[in-house]
């Protein structure tokens, strides 16, 4: 007997970079019928892997002269993302609604954090 699956609904949730927003990918998910949750333009204020990726970027380049080939790049990049993840999110995460409060204080503004 085959099993029935259900479809489920998928959403976007895109930054309104130039990217997600060209008339290809817009026309794609309509298409598509895929809506877009709205989400404020490149908001780096509450995008938390914008900074993780800068600061494992940082992490990976001050040990780019022990790097070889790609082997040791995966591994040196597996390595950083595995510090990264135990120092990092708990602190980008846990200061969410102080952020949250800054924006809206700042009228969407960038802040400092």
């Amino acid at each position: 007997m085959k099993k029935e699956r259900k479809e489920q609904q998928i959403y976007t949730m895109d930054d309104n970079i130039k990217y997600h927003i060209t008339k290809v990918a817009m026309e794609w998910k309509a298409k598509k019928k895929i809506p877009c949750l709205p989400w404020p333009i490149q908001s780096l204020n509450f995008t938390l892997i914008e900074n993780f990726w800068a600061i494992l970027k940082r992490k990976i380049s001050a040990k780019r002269h022990r790097i070889h080939n790609a082997e040791e790049m995966q591994r040196v990049a597996q390595e950083e993302w595995a510090r990264l993840i135990r120092k990092q999110v708990s602190k980008g995460t846990g200061n969410m609604r102080e952020r949250i409060n800054m924006v809206l204080k700042n009228q969407g503004g960038s802040i400092k954090y």
